[in-house]
């Protein structure tokens, strides 16, 4: 179903991005970049601490152009005051990134990226 589901959530799961990350089938992985857009985006609390470890999956589609075709998902959510204040938020910074700024080429797709709170509060 997701191209490039495990490329993807490794990438965005707050790797140093020194190792470049391909999909299954050895093309780089463009939505990497793609979804890294939404991080700028991402206005959230650092606290309390145990919010640092939290990880957001959402499943999205995009279109050619960038443009979502559907509102995105959160996949496993879990029922908790902080985990649900982390997936509001990451979910406002996804529909503030669209449409994403996409290279020549790009022919959108399925993905499911994963973001992290360790990746917004290290530049705390």
């Amino acid at each position: 179903m997701l191209s490039v589901v495990a490329a993807l959530a490794i990438g965005l799961s707050g790797q140093d991005g020194s190792t470049p990350v391909r999909s299954p089938d050895g093309e780089p992985a463009t939505a990497l970049t793609v979804f890294s857009q939404v991080y700028p985006n991402w206005r959230v609390s650092c606290e309390p601490e145990a919010v640092r470890t939290i990880r957001v999956a959402f499943d999205v589609e995009l279109d050619r152009t960038g443009r979502l075709v559907r509102e995105p998902v959160a996949v496993r959510p879990v029922d908790s005051p902080e985990y649900r204040t982390v997936e509001a938020s990451a979910m406002r910074a996804l529909m503030a990134s669209a449409p994403f700024d996409v290279p020549e080429g790009f022919e959108g797709g399925r993905y499911r990226p994963t973001f992290v709170m360790s990746r917004v509060c290290a530049n705390e």
